[in-house]
């Protein structure tokens, strides 16, 4: 690395790949910047690189007899001779480095965040490889200064992370591994179902398990396969309605969920209508979930929403409640629906909470829907009906469940 003169991220896939081709697992210690990221801007590439050549000079100097290195967003790993000298180097990091680096007016903050014992045997480069990026994650998360352990738990961590992705890799290409589920939507004042929530799932092929949105929806999001995943529901949901005939048993609009980055992405309004239009679905049949972020591009979310309102798409403000409830006036969007949050409802349940109360009262003064999810027993949709809220979801009407067993469900 030519600012701090350590080895670098090349450096390290030689060096792990030499030693654990002869089963040599190696001790060794891990700090960061923490505080880096506030500094990636081309203004502050003086402060970043002094800041650099400073940690250099402290490693080679301290650390003469080790091999040391320098990856980027300012991750440092230093391998020790033996188990016993984790406990003495790190306290000697701790002892040069708890005062922040100070240059000018900008201050740099330093953690010994993980250590490895030697003791967990790795498989090959990329096993330790993975493992040491879910560390460095977990090290990322403010953390009081805790120095923790690679463990096996962290390994496991990173073969599920990769299976994952391999599942989702697979997926985007196998098109019957995207697996739509169907959660019913029922009506108070109908006393019957009247719509559903598509929810996707993951068929991982190479260890026969499903694999929950929470689990790929942020990888999804992050290597931006998340347009091509949409699509895909958009087609598979599409599909069903043309084949089922959802109407006959009284299904007025079927929901899927939109990711920011989907919203964010310019062409979606035209992709989405021609997928409708492949399969001639009527637009109303349609309902899309909106949910807040602050990585939104507002300009394009309102283009995509005024487009596909205009073919006759409606929208409902997803979770309602998790912190993100200002879209409703940030862009003057006509939601026909609001969908509150699960946690408000067992908040209002299980601990008396008013708060599901308040909401409900704030939408029904703006003539609006409202659907409460997360109703899990009898009492609750008792309850939650003598509160005027017209539609609920929960496991109390039924899990997500595929297509073959909803509309079996929906025969009963």
């Amino acid at each position: 690395d030519s600012y701090t003169n350590l080895f670098s991220s090349k450096g390290h896939e030689k060096y792990v790949s030499e030693n654990i081709y002869f089963r040599k697992y190696k001790p060794f210690i891990g700090f960061l910047i923490t505080n880096f990221n506030d500094f990636k801007f081309a203004d502050n590439d003086y402060y970043i690189t002094n800041m650099l050549a400073y940690l250099g000079w402290f490693i080679r100097k301290n650390f003469k007899n080790n091999v040391s290195f320098c990856f980027s967003n300012g991750i440092f790993i230093i391998y020790l001779k033996d188990y016993d000298d984790i406990n003495k180097s790190i306290e000697k990091i701790q002892k040069y480095l708890d005062v922040p680096f100070v240059l000018e007016d900008y201050s740099f903050n330093f953690e010994v965040s993980f250590f490895y014992d030697g003791k967990l045997e790795f498989d090959n480069y990329f096993d330790l490889k993975d493992t040491l990026y879910i560390a460095i994650e977990k090290a990322r998360k403010p953390s009081g200064n805790t120095v923790f352990e690679i463990t096996e738990d962290i390994r496991q961590e990173a073969v599920k992370r990769k299976n994952i992705e391999v599942a989702l890799k697979e997926a985007l290409v196998n098109e019957d591994n995207v697996l739509v589920y169907y959660q019913p939507i029922f009506s108070s004042s109908e006393e019957k179902v009247v719509a559903a929530e598509a929810l996707v799932r993951l068929y991982d092929e190479k260890n026969d398990t499903i694999i929950y949105p929470d689990d790929f929806i942020n990888l999804a999001e992050k290597n931006r396969s998340i347009i091509k995943l949409g699509m895909i529901i958009m087609k598979k949901v599409c599909q069903t309605i043309h084949d089922v005939y959802f109407s006959k048993f009284g299904i007025k609009v079927i929901e899927i969920n939109l990711s920011p980055y989907q919203c964010a992405y310019d062409k979606l309004a035209d992709d989405f209508i021609g997928i409708m239009e492949s399969y001639k679905i009527d637009p109303k049949m349609i309902g899309l979930e909106l949910t807040e972020s602050g990585t939104m591009n507002e300009t394009v979310l309102y283009n995509n929403v005024k487009r596909l309102m205009e073919y006759g798409i409606c929208f409902a403000l997803d979770d309602y409640g998790t912190g993100y409830s200002n879209l409703v006036n940030m862009l003057s969007i006509p939601f026909y629906i609001v969908k509150i949050d699960k946690s408000i409802c067992w908040d209002y349940f299980n601990n008396n909470n008013k708060l599901l109360l308040e909401v409900i009262e704030q939408f029904k003064t703006r003539n609006m829907n409202i659907v409460v999810e997360g109703v899990e027993t009898e009492y609750m949709a008792k309850k939650l009906k003598e509160l005027n809220v017209e539609y609920q979801q929960g496991f109390y009407y039924s899990k997500p469940i595929p297509v073959s067993e909803f509309i079996e469900y929906l025969k009963k």
